[in-house]
């Protein structure tokens, strides 16, 4: 069974994509290109950009593939517990089931958020 039947099984499959910043570079590419390539597929997308590092016109595209963007404004460093609460609202509120980091940064985060209650896959 591949991973579009996979995802029909399951009805819809929640995805947060979790990268740290929106510069331009190799992460936000992928992510653009993810997005858009299974946009058809019964898979819905959130992303969380954790820092207030943004390139305005990927966050342009971006807002343009999927509603589901959160913008936090942490600033590069800061490790407080807030950004951990806000994202698990988030994941609460759409119902993620897979974290998919982008970056090292993200990797920390989205460790982070297997605390939480919650079964996620990341």
């Amino acid at each position: 069974m591949c991973f579009a039947e996979k995802v029909d099984v399951m009805n819809k499959l929640n995805v947060l994509h979790l990268i740290s910043s929106l510069e331009a570079g190799g992460a936000e590419r992928l992510l653009l290109d993810q997005i858009e390539e299974n946009i058809n597929n019964k898979i819905d997308y959130t992303v969380v950009v954790m820092n207030n590092k943004i390139n305005e016109v990927i966050k342009s595209r971006l807002l343009s593939l999927t509603p589901n963007v959160y913008f936090l404004n942490r600033k590069s460093g800061n490790k407080s517990p807030k950004y951990l609460f806000k994202l698990s609202k988030i994941i609460k509120k759409h119902n993620v089931r897979i974290i998919h980091f982008h970056n090292l940064g993200s990797k920390f985060w989205s460790m982070f958020c297997k605390f939480t209650p919650s079964t996620l896959l990341i």
